[in-house]
């Protein structure tokens, strides 16, 4: 069996998502809980997670057909609300999404969508940010990931009119193989 690269797409819901195509979400991705979202100014925002446990619990357990009950229903709100404020540095970005490093070394998950001010297209590595930790799904995740200023950023002129940090250079931490392949 070939194993399945799951993204934001694959572990997240709407709120109006029944609760049997929730069972077959986290089935199908082999995860036991789903970000409930909705859409706000254009972007899809976390706003719950539903849990195997809420399925088992308020469904399963209590004779509901699962057709009949949403996620809307069965989300415990904004669990991904539970530590605001961890500062960082973008350690690495790629299209789309990229890995926030905090203060205590931990890398955090973040994508495009997660990014509020300034664009995503206007982070670069090594920039200072703040964001919201989400730890609720085993994965550490950024969230409402904002550029900061500190004691080494200055702003400067961005393309396109806007405004960029410029950093203190960061030491890029490459890993290194010597040239006849061994370690």
């Amino acid at each position: 069996m070939q194993a399945e690269v799951v993204g934001r797409d694959e572990i997240r819901c709407t709120c109006e998502a029944s609760a049997a195509e929730i069972a077959k979400r986290m089935r199908k991705f082999h995860v036991g809980e789903l970000v409930v979202v909705e859409p706000r100014g254009g972007r899809l925002v976390p706003v719950g997670i539903v849990t195997e446990h809420d399925l088992v619990e308020r469904v399963l357990a209590e004779g509901v057909a699962p057709e009949t009950i949403t996620a809307a229903d069965l989300m415990h709100r904004q669990a991904a609300e539970a530590v605001y404020g961890v500062k960082g540095r973008v350690a690495w970005m790629t299209d789309g999404y990229g890995f926030i490093e905090d203060a205590n070394g931990e890398q955090h998950y973040f994508d495009r969508n997660n990014v509020d001010d300034p664009r995503y297209e206007d982070l670069h590595v090594g920039m200072p940010v703040q964001f919201q930790a989400d730890c609720t799904g085993g994965t550490k995740q950024a969230l409402r990931v904002t550029a900061v200023c500190d004691s080494s950023a200055q702003l400067q002129a961005a393309p396109r009119g806007g405004l960029r940090l410029r950093t203190a250079p960061v030491q890029a931490r490459a890993a290194t193989v010597p040239s006849d392949g061994t370690e």
